[in-house]
């Protein structure tokens, strides 16, 4: 019966240990992100919530310590792809190259004028429905945010490990 409480007790302790080591290894990862943030930019935000993320997806799908493991990593992975759109904002640009193929244009280009405005060289007949296309690039990048957060806030109770 002893040699089972020694062989408890060290078992305790190579867990305890282990824990340690998970601990510093999660901090020095958590500092090679951090490296680069700032603390001005929504962007930075978005990269943290993502990683975050991305790590907890990783941990369930490594250990797969819940039974619904699949299933979990596949709705965090919807979230992730939704991020990471937001975070590459190129909606807007997406949006202008469509207007401009549509209209078989090359670019926009233009210049300041005395007052320091921009005056674009596009046709005045173009100028609303350019204006909208960059109004619909803005408003699908919202769209993507929302449904992240309602992917999110619909699933995430059950992202547990």
């Amino acid at each position: 019966m002893h040699s089972l409480k020694k062989t408890s007790i060290a078992r305790r302790a190579a867990i305890r240990q282990k824990l340690k080591i998970m601990k510093k290894n999660r901090i020095k990862e958590w500092k090679e992100f951090l490296k680069d943030d700032v603390d001005f930019d929504y962007n930075y935000v978005l990269k943290v919530l993502r990683y975050k993320l991305f790590r907890l997806r990783t941990h369930i799908v490594t250990h797969r310590m819940i039974t619904d493991a699949p299933k979990v990593a596949k709705e965090i992975k919807e979230v992730l792809d939704l991020l990471d759109r937001v975070i590459e904002d190129k909606h807007e640009e997406r949006a202008i190259d469509a207007f401009l193929e549509k209209h078989g244009l090359k670019e926009i280009g233009g210049r300041c004028n005395e007052e320091g405005e921009w005056e674009s060289n596009l046709p005045s007949e173009f100028n609303s429905e350019y204006l909208k296309a960059i109004s619909d690039g803005n408003e699908a990048r919202r769209e993507d945010l929302k449904q992240a957060f309602a992917l999110m806030a619909e699933n995430i109770w059950g992202w547990w490990d």
